[in-house]
């Protein structure tokens, strides 16, 4: 048994039939190892079964679980299996940027049900707004804010956060823009 695909509130399981083959499988999901309180379960005569309704929790830990139903007689549970499903993309904060000389905050939002406090998040900061060849800096957190520092004054930097799930599966990036640091305003003196 194995999960083969998720989205941020499904899951799908596939396995290999059971000898002899049975007349149908019950799959079950839950978020406890004990299956109790079992989130789902459904009874297919396929080899493939999504666990969805109820919707399923954004970036939550899930296991699961199968067994065969052979001439009505049901099998023994499968060892569970376990996997997450995906955490979706942050949003765009009204605000997004708080800039100093060298460092800068950038903000988000958690407007779509990432969990608080276990999902983490990576943002990167580029002075190239393609991000290429890699971003200048990167930096992982599981607040809504990202705290940049030792940049080069009066520079322009662009940025993008990423939402990662409990199997470190990634969402696609937000761009969040630009922006420019302070400039220093240091006077520079001159001896002669």
């Amino acid at each position: 048994m194995a999960f083969s695909f998720a989205t941020p509130t499904s899951l799908t399981a596939t396995w290999n039939s059971t000898t002899p083959p049975g007349n149908s499988y019950t799959f079950q999901a839950s978020t406890d190892t004990n299956f109790n309180g079992i989130i789902t379960s459904s009874n297919t005569v396929l080899n493939i079964a999504t666990a969805s309704v109820p919707a399923l929790s954004i970036n939550t830990t899930y296991y699961g679980r199968v067994n065969s139903i052979v001439n009505g007689s049901s099998s023994d549970w499968t060892s569970y299996i376990t996997t997450a499903t995906l955490a979706v993309i942050p949003t765009t904060a009204v605000s997004t940027w708080t800039v100093y000389t060298t460092s800068l905050t950038v903000n988000w939002l958690n407007a779509n049900g990432n969990p608080s406090n276990v999902t983490k998040y990576v943002v990167e900061l580029s002075t190239d707004s393609g991000f290429a060849p890699v971003a200048t800096m990167s930096s992982s957190t599981y607040l809504l804010t990202g705290n940049l520092i030792n940049l080069v004054p009066d520079a322009t930097y662009y940025a993008q956060v990423k939402a990662v799930n409990h199997s470190e599966i990634s969402t696609n990036y937000l761009t969040l823009g630009s922006t420019i640091t302070n400039f220093s305003g240091i006077p520079t003196i001159f001896i002669t």
